[in-house]
């Protein structure tokens, strides 16, 4: 019988492991904490958005996301539901979105354990795994209690997303300590700080629209203004935006946040760290061309032509929003000048604000970076350690909220742990 070890019991380590056993492995999964799937049981604001119907492979980000394609053919969101289907968790699909039917994530990995134990799965948890050596055909696992003896072994020890659950980088440590090459591992999925003195007065405000990362062309080039191009990425030109999402924007004192803006930073990132200035440009009317814009300016100002711009603008969008946009435009007293009316348009198509930083991982639901593809075979094993696996953030790859990195995780727990049970 295969002797297997899977270091970490979230989603993906635990996937892997019932795999494994149900294919006749003897498996030992190791967790640092008292009881499996912490992470696992506070995902998605304890509701726990298991998977998307469909996913599109074209949204993760990493050097992984040239093989999701690939992996979700096979072991796709149907394949999912099915595994938990098997271990007595039911799920509701909420206009793509798929959550369990209790709607609460300690029953996903109460029953997924339950699964596990079920199989033949043995849990050695609130044992750290310090250590992992290959030794001539098998591994040995250096734990704070101990070594053991294994003939496979399965990291999924997981990213660096919210450190109070266990995640430190150790398991990185160890990977690296083997010559395995990793990505920088950074924050995603959180808010961006940005640098603004508008901020301040914009804290709390909630606005429907949608943000673009952008490239900060710096003084001396052209600045590029809103309604130049019209495209899904907002009134810019399409080859300045790296990447673009529409959503709630919601506005902090120092950052900009909401999911859509969580979803630029797995794009942000990297490029933050790579010393690139970014800029975010919210379009706070989407679904408008700028001159539809300005047209709904000039009816409000035809309403109320004495009145100060910011009270004008009070018409068609938040108060606060508005003070900024009118500040933002220039205005000065009362007005309703042509250009006036065309400078405020262009703000609310493309206000601006520079990004300082990504927050850090303990306000990260997720990270990106990680094992770089070019380190594994298709079946997830290390190139230069045969018997050794990995699985789900341990991997460089990060995706969109919306279930797509517990997709991940449940394809490649799947993926890796049939490949270790296989004779």
């Amino acid at each position: 019988m295969i002797r297997v070890a899977v270091t970490g019991a979230g989603a993906s380590g635990i996937t892997a492991a019932l795999t494994a056993a149900g294919n006749g492995a003897s498996v030992t999964v190791f967790e640092r904490n008292k009881t499996p799937g912490k992470k696992l049981s506070m995902t998605g604001n304890g509701r726990c958005n298991l998977t998307h119907f469909p996913v599109d492979p074209g949204e993760y980000t990493g050097s992984f996301s040239k093989r999701a394609s690939d992996y979700q053919e096979d072991y796709g969101p149907m394949e999912s539901v099915f595994l938990l289907d098997r271990a007595g968790i039911l799920t509701a699909n909420a206009d793509g979105y798929v959550y369990p039917m209790s709607f609460e994530a300690k029953t996903v990995s109460e029953l997924l354990t339950e699964a596990a134990v079920k199989a033949g799965v043995v849990f050695r948890c609130g044992e750290c795994v310090k250590d992992v050596r290959h030794d001539g055909d098998g591994f040995v696992l250096c734990t704070d209690r101990g070594e053991s003896r294994f003939d496979r072994v399965v990291m999924a020890s997981g990213g660096l997303a919210r450190p109070d659950t266990g995640s430190d980088g150790l398991g990185y440590e160890i990977i690296k300590r083997l010559g395995i090459r990793v990505a920088p591992v950074l924050p995603a999925l959180c808010p961006l700080k940005c640098r603004d003195r508008d901020l301040k007065e914009l804290a709390g405000v909630r606005a429907k629209g949608r943000v673009s990362l952008i490239y900060d062309k710096g003084a001396g080039e052209p600045e590029i203004r809103g309604g130049v191009k019209n495209h899904p990425g907002g009134g810019l030109p399409e080859k300045d935006v790296i990447a673009s999402e529409e959503g709630e924007i919601q506005f902090s004192a120092d950052a900009l946040s909401g999911i859509c803006v969580f979803n630029l930073t797995p794009h942000a990132s990297p490029l933050l760290k790579a010393g690139r200035k970014l800029v975010i440009s919210a379009d706070l009317s989407p679904d408008k061309e700028t001159d539809e814009v300005r047209q709904l300016i000039e009816r409000l100002f035809d309403k109320s032509p004495c009145h100060k711009p910011a009270d004008v603008l009070k018409g068609m969008m938040n108060r606060k929003l508005a003070s900024v946009v009118a500040k933002r435009a220039g205005a000065t007293g009362e007005g309703n000048d042509r250009d006036l009316i065309g400078r405020m348009a262009g703000v609310i198509k493309d206000m601006r604000f520079s990004v300082v930083s990504a927050y850090g991982f303990d306000r990260a639901q997720s990270s990106t970076g990680g094992v770089i593809a070019e380190e594994t075979d298709d079946d997830l094993m290390s190139v230069r350690h045969k018997g050794l696996y990995f699985t789900g953030e341990t991997l460089d790859i990060c995706g969109p909220c919306g279930g797509y990195n517990l997709q991940w995780a449940w394809t490649t727990g799947l993926i890796a742990g049939k490949a270790v049970s296989r004779p």
